[in-house]
């Protein structure tokens, strides 16, 4: 009898199951945090208004980047600022201040934030243990010079190139451990998933989420298909998720609106039990907290 050959790399040690049960405790806190209000409250305070602040917006999409990025490149505000302006903008640019006119045939968007913003999300995001501030352009050298690989000539012009304060941004700790746990270990993902769906976690975090942005999405103002800035997108430009076209948003919230809150509840109850089922292969767990 053959046997089957088990990769010790998959094993799970002590640490392993230290960050599970951070996982898991992460996702029973958020969720205990969210339930004391309404789905109504929820919604009216997440989506309708939240989406409206580019500072949250861009909170949650530096985030999940951050998350879902198996590599640890160290990033300069000015840069996060660039990949924010490419992510998070739709094609039309008649409302943008910030941007440098190469020609008249091409726009190149320079940033998405002003600077005083840029900081604030960069400092939130430290104080949640989501990136660690590199400063001085001492520090920064050193920092390449001790990654792996070796260093190239563009080290110094990196340092260089940053300003008048150095100051740059690589994963924290905790967070390059998970996003390597969750991504590298099947067993992991596994037992979150199997974890978070037996005790139900999964299904009431859906079923709640759903049901505040049904019920935001039938509030919100009409739906302009020719245009690219519904509140949906901005929450999946967040997100980094895939898009949805404004005449499916249309025409969900056209359904909605023949529904009362009630029968709203029902139907994301329904949708909520799909959803958990999606989770099963998601290495990036803790999106789930932000996803719809």
């Amino acid at each position: 009898m053959k046997k089957v050959r088990r990769d010790k790399n998959q094993a799970l040690n002590q640490n392993d199951l230290l960050m599970i049960g951070r996982i898991i405790l992460g996702w029973s806190l958020i969720y205990k945090l969210i339930t004391r209000m309404t789905p109504e409250q929820y919604g009216a305070k997440a989506f309708l208004r939240g989406t409206n602040s580019k500072r949250r917006l861009s909170t949650i999409r530096l985030m999940f980047d951050t998350i879902r990025e198996r590599s640890d490149p160290l990033t300069t505000p000015k840069e996060f600022n660039e990949r924010l302006a490419r992510d998070m903008l739709y094609e039309s640019v008649n409302d943008l201040r910030d941007m440098t006119v190469k020609s008249e045939e091409r726009v190149e968007i320079t940033r998405y934030l002003d600077s005083p913003d840029m900081n604030f999300v960069l400092d939130t995001l430290e104080d949640g243990d989501i990136f660690d501030n590199v400063r001085g352009k001492e520090a920064i050298k050193l920092e390449l010079r001790q990654r792996p690989g070796r260093p190239d000539s563009k080290t110094d012009s990196y340092a260089d190139r940053i300003g008048g304060r150095p100051s740059a941004y690589k994963k924290s700790q905790i967070m390059s451990e998970l996003s390597k746990l969750l991504h590298s270990k099947y067993k992991a993902r596994d037992l979150v998933f199997k974890t978070l769906k037996d005790s139900n976690i999964l299904y009431y975090y859906e079923m709640f989420v759903l049901s505040a942005y049904y019920l935001s999405l039938r509030q919100s103002p009409p739906i302009d298909e020719s245009r690219n800035d519904s509140f949906t997108q901005n929450i999946l430009r967040a997100t980094g998720d895939d898009r949805i076209g404004e005449s499916k948003i249309k025409s969900l919230r056209e359904e909605l609106q023949r529904l009362n809150p009630e029968q709203i509840k029902q139907l994301a109850a329904g949708r909520a039990k799909i959803a958990v089922e999606k989770r099963k292969d998601d290495a990036n767990f803790l999106l789930g907290l932000f996803r719809m």
